[in-house]
């Protein structure tokens, strides 16, 4: 009898213990997933901090990378979205707002502008003094448009090489300034006229969320999305050549921009939000 109530309450002790052990893991647990340790979210060396405000300055600088879309061709105006954008930054924030080099090349492709970024040392003292850097690279990597067809299927035998360039890309110019906000604006279609517009729509569908999933891990460098800006009436945003935007489709580029900006843009008369 008294071997008996010995084994039981060895069992019970038992319990107790493992019911205590389960209690103790899940809290530990649940605390892991809710508050996770820092290490892993902290901003990389060099990188500006996530919540840090670069527009503090008593001006604000920008430079311009890329083609054809970063240089205007199609406004007649000769601004293109550079142009508008620094006007809409500067109307908003009542800062002085210049643009210090427009650097847009066009037809330049992804491989030149590295090669550029990568042998050119004199960008590093233009860079180096913009607090917004915007970039447009890679549709005359992907469209060969100098050909009579846009084929989606070399749309996607060019793309890992470009997405490779434009991921180094992005790369050198953060080297070359740590602080500026870096926007990669994105492809938009300008082909929803041909037969195969929909294999196309979906290959720049998948160079824009590559190129989302890159510029996403980085503080202060945005995507901006441009392709549902040109979806309906597509005509009317465009130049007369079918493939740049006009005046009013670069406009509606910088005011996405802007859109993207405001928050972290100073307002007149008061601080930055």
């Amino acid at each position: 009898m008294r071997s008996s109530r010995l084994l039981w309450s060895t069992v019970g002790l038992s319990g107790l213990l493992a019911t205590f052990l389960f209690i103790f893991g899940f809290i530990a647990g649940a605390k892991n997933i809710l508050f996770p340790p820092l290490s892993g979210l902290q901003a990389a060396p060099n990188q500006p901090a996530a919540n840090e405000n670069i527009f503090q300055g008593t001006k604000i600088q920008m430079v311009a990378l890329g083609d054809s879309l970063s240089k205007g061709t199609g406004d007649d105006t000769g601004r293109g979205y550079v142009g508008d954008l620094r006007e809409m930054i500067a109307s908003t924030s009542g800062k002085p707002t210049y643009i210090i080099g427009n650097l847009a090349i066009n037809g330049y492709t992804s491989s030149q502008l590295l090669h550029d970024l990568e042998t050119n040392k004199g960008l590093v003292n233009t860079l180096g003094k913009a607090d917004l850097i915007t970039v447009t690279i890679g549709g005359n990597d992907l469209f060969h448009l100098g050909e009579d067809v846009v084929d989606a299927s070399v749309i996607n035998k060019r793309m890992p090489t470009a997405l490779q360039n434009v991921k180094q890309i992005l790369t050198e110019i953060r080297k070359m300034n740590q602080h500026a906000v870096i926007l990669y604006v994105g492809l938009y279609n300008p082909f929803q006229d041909l037969p195969n517009s929909s294999q196309i729509a979906l290959a720049i569908e998948k160079w824009n969320d590559s190129i989302f999933n890159t510029v996403s891990q980085n503080p202060h460098m945005v995507f901006i999305p441009t392709y549902d800006l040109f979806s309906f009436q597509f005509m009317q945003f465009l130049y007369s050549d079918h493939f740049h935007p006009n005046q009013e489709g670069y406009n509606r580029i910088a005011a996405r921009i802007l859109q993207v900006l405001e928050p972290e843009l100073p307002k007149k008369g008061g601080v930055t939000q």
